[in-house]
C-alpha cells in the first residue's frame, strides 16, 4: 500500500512519520521548501533569521518531497505535480490547512504582507519598516505585535472586533491585556475598527480606517483569520462546505481519500486549532492501517497567550452564566452551564491553572470556591 500525503504541517507530518515507522511506504508532498517546524512559533521569531530557521527539522526523513501538487486525479488514484510528473497512490491524505485572509492584494504596494508560513516570515523579517501596522488583535496578531515591538518598532494593532482576542476572552478580561500590552512604549490597539483602504506610492504609506483615521504605516501585517484551503479537492470534485466534508473516520465523500486538520469539515465544524488537527490525525493514521476509531472532537481545547509577565490561558466555551472576580492584575471568570463548567479565563492566574484543567466540564456546587483568592 502507497500512502500519499498532501501537506506537511502538523497533521500531515504526524501521519506521514507514524505510518513509516509502521512501515507503510508513504510520500509527502509540501510545497515549502524548508522542513517541518512548528508554524505557531513564527511570530516569537519574527526579526531573527538565525530563530526562525531553528524552528526547522534539521533531520529531514526520505519520504518528504519538497513539490506542489496541482491535481488529484481520483480515476487513476494520481496526483499531478508541479513538473508535470505524476504519482499514485492507493491511500490519499489532504493536509492542506488553510489559507491566510488577504486584504488590498490589488492595491500593488509594497510592504504588506501575511504571517502564515515561513516563507512569510522571512520576508517580514527583511522587510520591517516602522510604523507597522496589523491587522488583527486575535493570538496571532497580537503575539506579533509584541514581538516586533521587542524590536524597537513602532507597532499599531487594528482589531475589527470590540477587543482584542474576542474567541478566547471576554470584555472584562481583554481589557486588562490591552491595557498591559498598552504599557509598552510605541504599542498601541485600536479596537472596534475595520481598514478601509490603503495609500501609497510604491510602498505604503497610510492605512485608513472606516471611521476615516489615517494611521502612518510602512509595513502592514495582515492577521486576520484563515480560511480553509479547499482548491485540490473542490478541483477533483469532493465534497466541499466551508472545509471538505469528512465522515468520523476522516474519509472524504472519496473512500480513499482522507482530509484532515484545517481544510477537514466534521459535522458542519472546522475550527482550525491545532488540537483538532491532532485529533483528526490519529484517526486518519489508525483508519489506514485498519482500525476503526472514530473521531470524537477533542473537550478541553486550552489556548494561552502571554503579555510580558502577565499569563492569559482559556479554556472550553464561554458560555452559560459567568462568575468573575478580579484582584489587581489577576482576573478569573468561571462559566457556569447545567452546573457543569463549560469555560473559564484565567489573567495572572498561574496557581488556578491545574484547577481550571481538572474542573472543565465537571459539576461545581459552589462557585465561590473557585474564586477563594
Amino acid at each position: 500500500m502507497n500512502v500519499v500525503i498532501i501537506g506537511n504541517g502538523p497533521a500531515g507530518n504526524n501521519i506521514a512519520s507514524k505510518l513509516d515507522a509502521e512501515g507503510v511506504k508513504v510520500d509527502l508532498y509540501s510545497d515549502e521548501e524548508v522542513s517541518f517546524y512548528s508554524r505557531i512559533r513564527l511570530p516569537s521569531c519574527i526579526g531573527n533569521k538565525d530563530k526562525l530557521y531553528s524552528l526547522c527539522a534539521q533531520n529531514e526523513p526520505s519520504y518528504i518531497h519538497h513539490e506542489a501538487v496541482v491535481a488529484i486525479h481520483r480515476e487513476s488514484k494520481t496526483i499531478l505535480l508541479a513538473d508535470g510528473h505524476s504519482k499514485h497512490y492507493d491511500k490519499l491524505v489532504i493536509a492542506t490547512g488553510s489559507n491566510p485572509l488577504v486584504f488590498f492584494n490589488n492595491s500593488g504596494l509594497e510592504g504588506i504582507y501575511t504571517l502564515r508560513n515561513f516563507c512569510d516570515a522571512i520576508k517580514i523579517t527583511d522587510d520591517l519598516i516602522s510604523p507597522i501596522c496589523i491587522m488583527g488583535g486575535g493570538l496571532l496578531g497580537l503575539e506579533t505585535a509584541l514581538e516586533i515591538n521587542k524590536l524597537n518598532h513602532k507597532v499599531t494593532v487594528v482589531q475589527g472586533d470590540a477587543y482584542v482576542l474576542n474567541k478566547q476572552l471576554n470584555e472584562e478580561g481583554a481589557k486588562i491585556v490591552s491595557d498591559k500590552c498598552e504599557e509598552r512604549e510605541n504599542l498601541d490597539i485600536i479596537s472596534n475598527q475595520f481598514a478601509k483602504s490603503v495609500e501609497g506610492d510604491k510602498r505604503i504609506k497610510k492605512l485608513v480606517l472606516q471611521n476615516g483615521t489615517e494611521l502612518e504605516c510602512n509595513t502592514l501585517i495582515l492577521a486576520a483569520g484563515v480560511k480553509p484551503s479547499v482548491a485540490l479537492a473542490k478541483g477533483c470534485g469532493l465534497e466541499i462546505s466551508k472545509a471538505i466534508v469528512i465522515n468520523e473516520y476522516c474519509q472524504t465523500s472519496d473512500k480513499s481519500i482522507y482530509a484532515v486538520g484545517d481544510c477537514a469539515e466534521f459535522n458542519n465544524e472546522c475550527p482550525g486549532l491545532l488540537p483538532i488537527a491532532l485529533a483528526t490525525a490519529n484517526v486518519c493514521y489508525n483508519h489506514i492501517l485498519g482500525k476503526k476509531i472514530p473521531y470524537v472532537a477533542p473537550t478541553q481545547l486550552p489556548t494561552r497567550f502571554q503579555a510580558d509577565d502577565l499569563l492569559v490561558a482559556s479554556f472550553g466555551e464561554l458560555r452559560g452564566e459567568c462568575h468573575s472576580k478580579r484582584v489587581e492584575d489577576r482576573y478569573e471568570a468561571w462559566y457556569i452551564e447545567d452546573k457543569k463548567v463549560a469555560g473559564v479565563i484565567l489573567i495572572g492566574s498561574k496557581s488556578h491553572l491545574p484547577l481550571a484543567k481538572a474542573s472543565l466540564n465537571k459539576e461545581v456546587e459552589d462557585v465561590n470556591v473557585l474564586l477563594d483568592f
